[in-house]
Order: C-alpha cells, then structure tokens, then sequence
C-alpha cells in the first residue's frame, strides 16, 4: 500500500532536506521527520498510565456582553461537545459539559492532548444578540495539553466568532511526489468565500504568507527568528501578492467565492491523485519562470521575496501560514531579517489582516528530537491555535460551515481559531462542500 504522499516525504529526514533545498536552492532548513508521544507509555515495566481530564469552560471577559445576551451569565450551558485528540492518534475523543459548564474524560491515556470545542448559535439565539453582535455566529476555542495521571484541569475560554468579510473557504499546498518523478509543487491553490452581506471589491486586497513555526535546532535555535514568531502587532509576511484593479473593477457578490491558482493549468494529467484541474482559476500567481495563461488574470507580486520555485505563489508544506489583508503601502512596512534563510519579512499591521490559517502538517506520528518553537506562529489575538493536517493525497483543509441564510447562502465558520475552523476533506475547488 502506497503510503500518502506527504508522509512519504516525512519519513526520511533526507529525502526531506533534499526536496526542500530543490525547491528553495538558497534556503537552509532542517524540517523535523516528526514527534512521537511517548509519554503514556511506562518503558520500564510497559505498563500504560491513564488519567483522567477535566477542561471547564468559561467566556472570553470581552465576550461576557454576548454571554449576558443569550442567558448564559451563570457559565456555559450544558450539553456543549468538547473534542480532544492525543498526539499521534486519529481518533477525536468528545465529552459533553455538565451544568457546570465541565466536560471530564475518564481513563483515557497520558500524553500531549489538543482540546478544542465550537459552540454554534441557532437563528433564535442570534436574534437575542445586540445589533452591533448580529455577525457572531459561534463561541469557540482550543488549548494544548499535558495530561498527566491521575488527573489534569484546565480552563478553556471560548471567544466569539464573527461571519467576517473575505475569508479563506479552502487552502490546498498539495504538493504531490511519485517515485521516479519527483516532488511537485505548482498544484497548490487558495479559494476565498464572501461571507459577508455585502459586495466586495477584491482591488488591491492581499494574498500572502506569514512566517512558518520553526523547530529548536541545536545550530538553528528558535532565538534566531523569535522577534518574527506571535508577534501581536501584525504578521510577518515572507511573500506577498495583490488582486489587480484600481477599487471597483473586481466584485465579489455576498456568497460569491474565487479560487486563485500558483499555475492555473490543468495539473491532472501529470500526477494519478492529489492535484486539481485549475485551468479555470480566477486569478493565478505569478513567477520568474512559470507559463502564464493568457486567460485567467494575474496577481501582483508585491514583495519582498519572490517564492523559489519561480512559479509564484508557494507556501513551506510543513506549516504555511495563508493569511488576507486589506491593501498596504508596502514600502512603508518595516522590515526584520530572518538569519536563517537569509530573507527580509515585512509586517502587515493587525488592523489589515481581514482573515488568516495555520496549518501544521501533523508529524507526530514520526520520530524527532527537535521539539517545535511554538504551536502558534501568529498571535493567539489573530488565531489561537493551528489546524493539524494529515496530508492525504487529493485533500484539501476547508473552512467549516455553521448554516445557511433564508437566501441559501452558506455562512462559514469563523472564530480565529484554525483548530475549529478547519478540517480536511476531499478537495472541493470551485465550490463550497
């Protein structure tokens, strides 16, 4: 059985190093082949330790309005899911909050556990909400933890959602690699959705790629790029495109979406499985030595590095970081140096970034030494916590939805919390799931 082909590509640290100086020649990165838990395990007996988990579940102090607003100024009500998934497994444990607003897990194994819960609002307790607070469509949060026998407790805050306005619905990096041929990396593309009520100009708005987590190396330590990891003034952005126009050229109708391609090209008959027909993109990104096709209009490559693999838009497969901004005067941005790649970064300011994923390609099924710098890259203000993706062939991470409006447009899943927001399934370009 053909493994998947991103978990091929982590298996050997060397193919790894390898791929990735063949598609960044000037960069120098040690990716880690992955993370074992080991530590449910008593190796010297062999005897498994089991625990037992408690998260309570309280509101973020700035959304205590909305909580006071639909009866909940006692705590969380009863019956919320709460998710929890240890390090290593695919299996999604779920626990219901009590009266308390607490969620326990019995018996289950020590370990590194994500937590994480989503708790969507139905039309009637939209309806109750202030006028200014009719966009919150969800509480939601995530958290990571240690959990230890005999027990561990932790307290999850859970933030409101709100729809938004351009979000990104599906994000594929997909970059496929068959022995014999290689490893390709012009398949990947971004789809980005309207959530909002209103029609908007796409002119000038941004596409780019903030910087990537990072593992503590011993001659690559994380100090090296701390001052560019969860800064809370902005994000540092390592590439970025722009939507051509002068301010009203480009529309986008509420429940309208747009997929923008790396080469809007049809990619399917190069590889068996894990590529799109992207002929038909919208836009496509553009590089140094890629084909352009005349018919799908072109981004504008606005600095300050031009992604490697000349053929425009590319995000690091291990943990790229798509993010959307408002349009910026770039040369005014101020600029840090990444010592070790080499490159510049330049900070878009917060109050530009109008939507952003992290997306961590989960290792943890493999072995490594090099534990990673941080599980946040950006702020915890911006997005709390990454999703953690499996990487199988012909998926993609898209955004969840949470209903639909009496029009029939979808409404789409938006907390600043990749951990909830996402999820991967089969790849959908072109078209909501």
């Amino acid at each position: 059985m053909r493994l998947p082909a991103r978990s091929v590509w982590a298996l050997t640290f060397g193919a790894v190093l390898l791929l990735i100086l063949a598609c960044e020649p000037s960069v120098v990165r040690y990716p880690t082949a992955g993370r074992t838990d080991t530590t449910g395990v008593d190796t010297s007996g062999g005897v498994i330790r089991k625990a037992t988990l408690t998260v309570r579940l309280t509101i973020d102090p700035r959304d205590t309005g909305i909580a006071n607003a639909l009866g909940w100024a006692g705590g969380i009500p009863a019956g919320v899911q709460v998710a929890a998934r240890r390090a290593g497994s695919s299996i999604e444990l779920t626990a219901s909050t009590d009266s308390a607003g607490i969620a326990r897990y019995v018996n289950i194994l020590e370990g590194n556990y994500s937590v994480s819960v989503v708790r969507v609002l139905d039309s009637a307790e939209n309806a109750r909400l202030s006028q200014s607070d009719r966009d919150v469509n969800a509480l939601g949060g995530a958290l990571a933890l240690d959990v230890k026998a005999p027990g561990t407790d932790s307290a999850l805050a859970l933030a409101a959602g709100r729809r938004g306005s351009l979000v990104i619905s599906e994000f594929s990096d997909e970059i496929p690699y068959v022995g014999g041929l290689g490893q390709y990396s012009y398949s990947g593309f971004v789809e980005l959705y309207n959530n909002s009520d209103t029609t908007i100009y796409l002119d000038g708005k941004i596409i780019g790629n903030g910087q990537e987590g990072w593992w503590q190396y011993p001659t690559h330590p994380c100090q090296l790029i701390s001052p560019l990891l969860g800064d809370s003034i902005g994000v540092w952005a390592l590439w970025m495109y722009a939507f051509p126009g002068s301010g009203r050229e480009h529309p986008l109708p509420p429940g309208g979406l747009i997929v923008v391609a790396t080469d809007a090209i049809d990619h399917t008959p190069l590889f068996p499985e894990g590529v799109y027909d992207l002929s038909n993109a919208d836009y496509e990104s553009v590089g140094s030595s890629d084909t352009d096709n005349p018919g799908v209009p072109n981004l504008i490559w606005l600095g300050p590095n031009e992604p490697n693999t000349g053929h425009g838009m590319f995000y690091f497969e291990l943990w790229p970081v798509p993010f959307l901004a408002l349009p910026v005067d770039t040369a005014s941005l101020p600029r840090q140096p990444n010592v070790i790649n080499g490159k510049y970064y330049q900070r878009v300011p917060r109050d530009r970034i109008l939507d952003i994923g992290q997306f961590e390609f989960d290792l943890s099924a493999y072995s490594s030494s090099a534990p990673p710098c941080t599980t946040n890259p950006v702020h915890p203000s911006l997005d709390q916590s990454p999703f953690f993706f499996r990487g199988l062939d012909g998926y993609s991470e898209q955004r969840r939805g949470v209903g639909r409006l009496p029009d029939g447009r979808k409404i789409l899943l938006r907390t600043r919390n990749s951990a909830r927001d996402f999820l991967s399934a089969p790849g959908t370009p072109f078209q909501l799931p």
